[in-house]
Order: structure tokens, then C-alpha cells, then sequence
């Protein structure tokens, strides 16, 4: 007997009521109303070629920021999931991974190792709904000074660590005769510029060499040699530990007896394990790096990262992971992952971590003036060298 359309439109009221019920019943239990899907957050840093080891460890302190983040409730119970891209310290390809971790839906990025692709992934970022960009290492002044509200920035920037070294090498060290070289990246050359700049301007030593080498090369005899030929009191190299290690190397081997002095850049325990005992007294002048910190926060975060990754935490991992820890408490205090609302979080940042108090300027660069030391290779390892005093003064570690 086949239904009458009476009856086939009461089943029909009775599926909907039903319907209508069991949405109301979930409504009540509380399902589907709160978000607790991950919040996904980018970390852009280099993997890949002759910097992939710091960058890797930067990655690694950016991983263990979050998941000790998550341990603590996250945000409203929702975790952040780290998304990692390498950028290869390449400009081109750090505007591609940022898009990249755009189109995974990141909210906003902890990372940055080297300046010349932070800074073209700052702009893709300030594109994308001006997505903050928590920058823990690149350290080229532009990163900030692009007019970008987006920017925020742990580490200090080479135009406040070029007078201090000027000073360092002129004060304390006496050197007169200054010799500069760097690799031309922006970086490196953002870095020699800073540092000529500051020299000429603090006075009392001429710069008597200034140029650049061509970086992924195994022999920089012929630039030893042409610096030697001028007698310089110092050599200054700007940019990275892999071509630092080569030279550091060829002025010991070649018996050259003026000092070599680093900047940031080699502040990486692969100068030390590539130099060998040619790194032994190179200085720079650097922020303090993880393992010279000290204090219980210190070392639980050394601890930590050594039981997570089998190995020591890398030079400024410290830096990454204040930086985590940063864009974290953004997005809990702005509870909202809306752009806006994550940048005036971050504007108002008022966090005690691993480097000190963070707290961010106008320009997105941070307050204060975080210290800064000289610090040399002995024994196969960096040690302070020497501390400035708030006079400007110089004292021996």
C-alpha cells in the first residue's frame, strides 16, 4: 500500500524536528561552539647550504618555545603548530617562503636568521594583511626601517652594535690601522657599512681597506695577502662563519701577525670545529650568546633543548625562543588571531625571558639597549672577553 501525501509530509516535519533536535542537544553539550584547532605559526629561517646549522637550531628553539607553550594551556586550550620554511639566505626565495607559509595559513611568524631574506619576507608578510613578523636574529637596520607596522624585533640591530665595537677596537684594543672586509650580502655589507661608519665617526684609527670577497670559496690567500701588504693593526670580517673559519685559518697558516676580529656572524661553534686552533683568540662583539647565559631560566632552556634534540643549544637559540614565546603571549593576551589585533598585542609587549626584558619601540625595534660584550675564542670555545661599563669604559672579563 503505497503512502497518501498526508502521511509522507508528517515523516518529513518528523526528520526535520529530529534534525533540529539533535542540533539543539550538541548546541547544549557545548560542541562545535569553541575553535580548538591549532593556531599555526610560521618559523622562516635557513636549512639548507653553508648557514643551515645555525638555522636549524634556530628552528629547533622556535619548536620547543611551542610545545612548552602548549604544555603551559596555549591559548584558550588551542596549541600552536610550528610551520617551518627555509628561506635559503636568499631574497628571492625568502619572499617565496613566506608566501608559502601564507598559504598554510599561518598568523603570524617567529624567525629570521639572515637579513637579506628577512627583509623582502618582512614586506610579503605586511602584504598578507600585515601579518606580524617576530624577528629573533637578522639584525640589518632596513628590517625595521621599511615604515612596516608589522615588524618586531628580539635581537639589537648592527647600527646600535657598530659604535660599541668601534669603541672596542679603538679604546680598549688600540688598534689604528683598520682593515674591513665582508661578502657582500646584505648582511654582511649592511654590517661593514654600520661598522666603517662608526669607526669614522668615533675617530682615532683610519680604515685603510675596504672590499668584499665572493662567499662559498675554500681560498682567500690573495685578499690575506693584499691586507697583510698594508700592515693593518686588525682585520674586521662582517658576514658568516663558513668564510670566516677559511680566513682565520689562512692568517694563522701564513704566519700574519695582526688580530682578527668577527662580528655576530661567527659566533657559531662550526668556526671553531672548521678553524681549529686559528679560531683560538679571534674576538667580536656580540649580544650574550645561550651558552655564556646563566640563571635557573637558562639553564632549565639548555637542559630542555639538549633532552629534545640530543645536542647543546645553538649560539642564539635563546633569541628564537623569546621570540616564540613573544607572538604566544600576543595571541593570548589579544585572544584573537586577527592581524590587528596580534600586532597592538605585540606593541604593548611587556615579557621577561631568556635575553632580558622585551619590549618593543615605535619602529618595532626593541627597547632599551640589551648588553653587549666582547667575547673571544679560548681554548676552543667562546668566553667573555671584556664587558663596557655604562661610561663607555672598557673592563677585562
Amino acid at each position: 500500500m503505497s503512502p497518501t501525501p498526508e502521511t509522507m509530509r508528517f515523516h518529513q516535519l518528523l526528520g526535520v524536528g529530529a534534525a533540529m533536535l539533535v542540533v539543539a542537544s550538541c548546541a547544549g553539550s557545548g560542541q562545535g561552539s569553541a575553535d580548538t584547532s591549532n593556531i599555526k605559526v610560521g618559523v622562516l629561517t635557513v636549512l639548507s647550504g653553508p648557514n643551515a646549522d645555525g638555522g636549524t637550531h634556530i628552528l629547533n628553539a622556535g619548536k620547543l618555545a611551542a610545545a612548552q607553550f602548549n604544555k603551559a594551556g596555549g591559548v584558550n586550550g588551542r596549541k600552536l603548530e610550528v610551520i617551518p620554511e627555509d628561506d635559503q639566505c636568499d631574497a628571492q626565495v625568502g619572499a617565496q617562503a613566506a608566501e608559502k607559509v601564507v598559504a598554510d595559513g599561518v598568523v603570524g611568524v617567529a624567525g629570521g636568521y639572515c637579513s637579506g631574506a628577512t627583509i623582502p619576507e618582512v614586506g610579503v608578510l605586511k602584504r598578507h594583511s600585515s601579518l606580524p613578523y617576530v624577528v629573533a636574529i637578522a639584525s640589518n637596520p632596513k628590517v625595521t626601517q621599511q615604515g612596516y607596522d608589522n615588524v618586531f624585533r628580539i635581537i639589537s640591530a648592527d647600527d646600535v652594535t657598530a659604535p660599541v665595537q668601534a669603541s672596542f677596537m679603538i679604546d680598549y684594543k688600540k688598534f689604528k690601522r683598520i682593515a674591513i672586509l665582508h661578502d657582500n650580502s646584505t648582511f654582511g655589507k649592511g654590517l661593514a657599512d654600520a661598522g666603517k661608519a662608526a669607526i669614522l665617526s668615533h675617530g682615532g684609527a683610519d680604515i685603510i681597506y675596504f672590499d668584499a670577497i665572493n662567499p662559498g670559496q675554500q681560498d682567500y690567500s690573495s685578499n690575506v695577502t693584499k691586507i697583510a701588504s698594508l700592515k693593518p693593526d686588525v682585520l674586521l670580517y662582517t658576514a658568516y662563519y663558513a668564510e670566516a673559519a677559511v680566513i682565520a685559518k689562512e692568517i694563522h697558516d701564513l704566519g700574519l701577525n695582526f688580530a682578527f676580529m668577527g662580528t655576530a656572524g661567527i659566533a657559531d661553534p662550526q668556526f671553531i670545529k672548521v678553524a681549529g686552533p686559528a679560531a683560538n683568540g679571534v674576538t667580536l662583539i656580540s649580544l650574550l650568546l645561550t651558552e655564556l647565559t646563566t640563571g635557573a631560566q637558562a639553564s632549565s632552556f639548555k637542559s630542555d633543548y639538549k633532552s629534545a634534540y640530543g645536542v647543546d643549544a645553538g649560539t642564539y637559540d635563546i633569541y628564537e625562543y623569546d621570540a616564540m614565546m613573544v607572538l604566544g603571549q600576543a595571541l593570548k593576551k589579544a585572544r584573537s588571531t586577527k592581524p590587528a589585533d596580534l600586532r597592538a598585542a605585540l606593541a604593548s609587549t611587556n615579557y621577561t625571558g631568556l635575553t632580558g626584558q622585551v619590549q618593543f619601540g615605535s619602529s618595532g625595534d626593541r627597547s632599551g639597549k640589551p648588553p653587549l660584550v666582547a667575547l673571544t675564542v679560548a681554548n676552543g670555545q667562546f668566553a667573555i672577553y671584556a664587558t663596557q661599563h655604562p661610561d663607555g669604559s672598557w673592563s677585562t672579563a
